[in-house]
């Protein structure tokens, strides 16, 4: 998988979180470093669709979610 499927794929999820959620934009999608998730791409996407994300550099390694 390359960052364009891989942001193809999240605005469909997205789109479906967002109806969902359409009040609020509570939702945060959690990535950890894999290349798909960190190139600029990806990171451009996000932020252009003002999409809340956590990367694995954001969440604790002691965390007992990782």
């Amino acid at each position: 998988m390359n960052s364009q499927l891989f942001t193809f794929y999240l605005d469909k999820m997205v789109r479906e979180l967002k109806k969902k959620y359409y009040k609020k934009n509570e939702f945060i999608i959690v990535m950890d470093s894999a290349s798909i998730h960190t190139c600029k791409h990806t990171l451009k996407w996000l932020e252009d669709n003002h999409v809340k994300y956590i990367s694995k550099a954001e969440w604790p390694s002691s965390s007992p979610d990782f």
